[in-house]
């Protein structure tokens, strides 16, 4: 039951911090997915999917976007195919911001 709580907890993170574009400045986004960014570099991982990896809710090989998109659309995708989604959200939440 934890798994899926935390599961759908960082989705609703996700979808919050595209959609804080929508409220906060385009500066302060940027300053957010910077750090966003930072935390994947310094930790390997983002500091919720690590947590899902200790549980062993999500295999040790495998990031979040991964996990999501297997567990959500039965699509499997590697690493690299993750790392352009999430180009892409951080693209979507400038984009939402600006547009604001």
């Amino acid at each position: 039951m934890s798994g899926e709580i935390l599961f759908w907890f960082h989705i609703g993170v996700i979808i919050f911090a595209v959609l804080s574009g929508l409220w906060l400045p385009t500066s302060v986004v940027l300053v957010l997915i910077v750090l966003h960014k930072i935390h994947l570099i310094v930790l390997g991982d983002c500091l919720l999917t690590k947590l899902k990896k200790y549980t062993k809710i999500i295999a040790s090989d495998e990031d979040f976007l991964q996990y999501a998109a297997k567990r959500l659309f039965g699509a499997v995708i590697g690493k690299h195919a993750s790392e352009l989604i999430n180009y892409a959200i951080y693209a979507l939440t400038i984009l939402i911001s600006l547009g604001h």
